[in-house]
């Protein structure tokens, strides 16, 4: 939750503290700096229309934050406010929340700069309208669909890779029409899914006319069981997800685009049933022979392999090893899994296995050994260094690693030397986050170099292989800080705060999801941005690329496609260690 959505929240309340005045004289205080107001109008982006009751925030980037709500004709005021630079917001159901500045929903705004005794009076913060989807869901027999999960996703670029993610949008559950409708939605492309929820859970068998006739005429002491052999597959018919307009494959979704205000209707699709399968095979030790049993405490699990760790629908399956190392998953659904085993000793077993509705046998799963790294801990700053022993270094999977790997810890000894063990294969991200405890040293070192056996891989992902495990991984530490600021303005010199500034590394390699090398920013009032600063949120030293757009989608910046038209039109700044770049830029 950011800052702005969490200020929303919090109730404005007054306290008021009589002092009783001493007898003594005490010395007269400095006299405080002359204090500043805001104030402003929060109206409907589409009338223009002044919106009462609405909730405003105000916040200033070294820490002021104050909530109010608005009057009767639209208007808010925020007084006693030090000199700063201030990003204000507002909300109003069924409106969707905006930034005093922005140009579209979910953009960043024009920050206000304010000086020391200043009235602003001028601020405007326009509330789009929210869109609503509906439709109608229905089973295979064309019947409503009751109590059917209905939710929206979107494509987002992770790397180079174009995956299915969960929009920010509320969900819904079909009526007992079948109907659904999804609303206060930013503008936007949109895929909807739906998944009934109690058939997700229990498979269920849909009678027909005939059949339900034909039970009624059936005497049911003339009804003999019909026996299941141990080894016969157990599939049955479940309901998987499905996809407007129809499809239970995400890469086959048709996207909706709504703009604000839209409501769009009819977007009716039908969830289907698919047939499950049955996975069974055999687990060999490390002598090739089948692990009978429990093998040493270890759980055998299949799990979905999803394209990233926030998809709607997973599954989790779990079975036991039975004698000569034999185990079997009944009722799997299609799809991409990963059979995998963990052992007490730190052992593994890994496999990815495709099910689309026959049976899966024969698989073998052979026993590994378990995959460590070593490394070392290093600070290199301007200021005293921080002990290197008892920190905590993190290694986790990678954003786009379709295995959503979990994070694992390594502490390093007096020396520095840290080791990370039981990894499973597959790509990492290494010095995500580092352990200080309750230091200001938290705040003060950032992340400068990864280098294993090496090769300098900061900020890219680390690949680890069963067979071809790093050898040694030195992560660098830093105190200094690099920042890149200026000034954005028109061809008359006035400033220009209707665009977006965007940073990016002039190293293609570095355009992967989630970047901390690529930043967008907002110039204030006055057109000047800044990006980096100190501590963790520090931009590397590098080269980059900077350049302003009109606009830009939600991780558009992430996009290579993006990335590459804008680099045309963009201007080379390199940023040394610790070095404070001013680039001044204009628009033409």
């Amino acid at each position: 939750m950011t800052r702005t959505t969490a200020a929303f929240a919090v109730f404005a309340m007054t306290f008021t503290v009589v002092v009783a005045a001493s007898q003594t004289p005490r010395p007269q205080a400095a006299p405080a700096p002359p204090t500043s107001t805001i104030q402003g109008v929060v109206v409907a982006a589409d009338t223009g229309a002044p919106l009462r009751l609405a909730h405003v925030v105000v916040i200033g980037a070294t820490g002021t934050l104050k909530v109010t709500s608005t009057e009767a004709d639209g208007r808010f005021t925020f007084v006693n406010l030090p000199a700063d630079r201030y990003t204000i917001g507002a909300s109003k159901p069924p409106y969707i929340g905006a930034l005093a500045g922005a140009k579209r929903p979910a953009r960043p705004g024009s920050p206000v700069v304010v000086a020391a005794g200043q009235l602003v009076s001028d601020v405007i913060v326009r509330l789009p309208p929210g869109a609503a989807i509906s439709g109608v869901i229905t089973n295979e027999l064309g019947q409503p669909a009751v109590a059917t999960f209905v939710g929206l996703r979107t494509w987002q670029m992770r790397g180079t890779e174009r995956v299915m993610v969960n929009a920010q949008a509320p969900m819904s559950a079909t009526d007992e029409r079948g109907r659904y409708r999804i609303a206060g939605l930013p503008p936007g492309d949109y895929i909807v899914s739906a998944m009934p929820l109690l058939a997700s859970l229990q498979p269920q068998k849909i009678l027909r006319a005939a059949e339900v006739d034909a039970a009624l005429k059936t005497d049911p002491a003339t009804i003999t069981p019909t026996p299941i052999a141990p080894s016969q597959s157990l599939t049955v018919d479940r309901y998987a997800p499905s996809y407007y307009p129809g499809t239970p494959r995400g890469e086959d979704a048709v996207v909706v685009t709504v703009i604000a205000g839209e409501d769009r209707q009819n977007v009716d699709f039908r969830v289907e049933r698919a047939k499950s399968a049955r996975v069974e095979g055999t687990v060999f030790g490390a002598d090739g022979r089948p692990i009978g049993g429990d093998p040493r405490g270890g759980a055998f699990r299949l799990t979905l392999r999803t394209a990233s760790s926030d998809a709607t629908f997973s599954t989790l399956m779990s079975a036991t090893i039975g004698p000569e190392g034999r185990f079997a998953f009944a009722n799997v659904m299609p799809g991409t899994y990963i059979a995998s085993m963990a052992m007490q000793n730190g052992d593994f077993l890994a496999t990815l296995v495709d099910v689309n509705g026959v049976d899966v046998t024969g698989l073998q799963l052979n026993q590994r050994p378990p995959i460590a790294v070593r490394g070392r801990l290093i600070f290199d700053g301007n200021g005293p260094p921080p002990a290197v022993g008892g920190r905590l270094v993190s290694i986790a999977g990678a954003a786009s690693d379709a295995q959503a790997l979990a994070p694992s810890v390594g502490r390093t000894d007096p020396a520095g030397v840290f080791e990370i063990s039981r990894l499973l294969p597959g790509r990492y991200k290494v010095g995500a986050s580092l352990s200080f405890g309750a230091s200001a040293d938290q705040l003060k070192w950032s992340l400068q170099s990864v280098v294993v056996d090496g090769r300098d891989i900061t900020d890219l992902p680390l690949e680890v292989g069963a067979d071809a495990a790093p050898r040694e991984i030195v992560v660098t530490y830093t105190d200094r800080w690099q920042e890149i600021s200026g000034r954005l303005q028109l061809a008359n010199g006035a400033p220009a705060t209707d665009y977006a500034v965007v940073v990016f590394p002039a190293d293609r390699n570095h355009w992967i999801y989630e970047s901390r090398r690529i930043a967008i920013a907002r110039p204030g009032s006055n057109g000047q941005f800044t990006f980096g600063g100190p501590g963790p949120t520090t931009l590397p030293p590098g080269n980059y690329l900077i350049a302003a757009v009109t606009d830009i989608e939600r991780g558009e910046q992430f996009n290579p496609a993006f990335l590459a038209a804008l680099a045309q039109a963009a201007i080379p700044v390199v940023v040394k260690p610790g070095e404070r770049k001013i680039q001044d830029l204009a628009v033409r």
